[in-house]
């Protein structure tokens, strides 16, 4: 048996859908993105969810990959503040402000914006525009997942890591 795991809403803040659908061979991508954040990618060992104590799956999104960084989970530097849209809204704007303070406004930013104002959409959108700062966004995103998905390489040795959600939506190396 394939040892599979699967990266879905537990890091990357997806939108809810009201009917959820059922995962078929053929529709991983539907799945992933009607997840909401508060459903858990279950790590699957042998056909079963691997448990901790309390009957709560493994949550590596609260695994922290800096001292600091955004915050996900109440934890600055974490999976989840690297890698959600909630996160990219944080990096975002900590990166307009730098970006006004030297003169220039990323195309996603404008004067007495808030992080509240900003989104992953939009960040990708500008991104997709050729935008420098929202291109260096999603760089830092994208080497916080690269971490973070090495470890879990290690620790759980599996022979396919699906992606899903937030990055088969917002795909801006194309």
């Amino acid at each position: 048996m394939k040892k599979i795991f699967a990266i879905g809403a537990l890091l990357l803040g997806s939108v809810a859908m009201f009917a959820q659908p059922q995962l078929t061979k053929d529709n991983i991508d539907e799945v992933l993105g009607a997840m909401t954040l508060e459903e858990k990618a279950h790590i699957v060992v042998g056909g079963r969810h691997l448990e901790q104590n309390k009957d709560m799956a493994g949550e590596v999104g609260h695994l922290r990959l800096e001292h600091d960084g955004p915050v996900g989970y109440g934890k600055g530097g974490s999976f989840e503040g690297f890698c959600s849209g909630g996160g990219l809204a944080q990096l975002g704007y900590m990166f307009a402000l730098e970006a006004v303070q030297k003169g220039t406004y990323p195309a996603y930013y404008q004067n007495g914006m808030t992080v509240r104002d900003i989104s992953a959409k939009t960040l990708a959108e500008a991104a997709r525009a050729g935008d420098a700062t929202a291109r260096e966004v999603f760089r830092i995103c994208g080497e916080y997942l690269g971490r973070g998905l090495s470890l879990l390489i290690d620790l759980l040795n599996p022979e396919i890591i699906v992606l899903g959600s937030i990055f088969a939506n917002f795909c801006v190396g194309k």
